[in-house]
């Protein structure tokens, strides 16, 4: 509680004021891992609730109750949080996964097989980038011949 005086000539006034507490609105914020390559089932949310009042009951469309679920393939996954008094927050989260991994190849038309150098274009498509966040991403390409497989 704060107490403030005024004082003018004439009067003695005093002001009280009360502090209300506040309620804190009931708030979600939403952690996401997307999946880590094509194929994979590895994607994972876990909300972390404020606000509100305790306790606060979780469901998702996927039957799950809890604030954290695993083990998520890629697509859209919807949630509401109901605190006890009814306030409720819903929402959806997507989860991505890299496109595949693919390489298109050409060689030029060999002319001189005499020659031993040779050539290849590659284009290599989808994947997983590095873990070292680089906009681009270097792959080792290798090629063996049928001998390479008998040893």
């Amino acid at each position: 509680m704060k107490t403030f005086l005024f004082i003018s000539l004439f009067t003695l006034t005093s002001t009280f004021l009360f502090a209300k507490k506040h309620k804190q609105l009931l708030t979600v914020e939403i952690t996401q891992t997307e999946v880590s390559c094509f194929g994979y089932n590895d994607g994972k949310i876990h909300l972390t609730i404020t606000g509100g009042t305790l306790p606060y009951q979780v469901t998702w469309d996927n039957g799950s109750k809890t604030d954290k679920i695993e083990n998520l393939a890629p697509g859209t996954y919807y949630f509401k949080v109901i605190d006890k008094k009814g306030e409720e927050v819903q929402d959806s989260v997507i989860i991505s996964a890299p496109k595949p991994l693919s390489v298109l190849f050409y060689t030029p038309t060999v002319t001189d097989v005499s020659n031993f150098n040779a050539n290849m274009n590659l284009l290599i498509r989808g994947g997983s980038p590095w873990e070292d966040g680089l906009e681009t991403s270097f792959y080792m390409v290798r090629i063996d011949d049928k001998s390479y497989y008998k040893n």
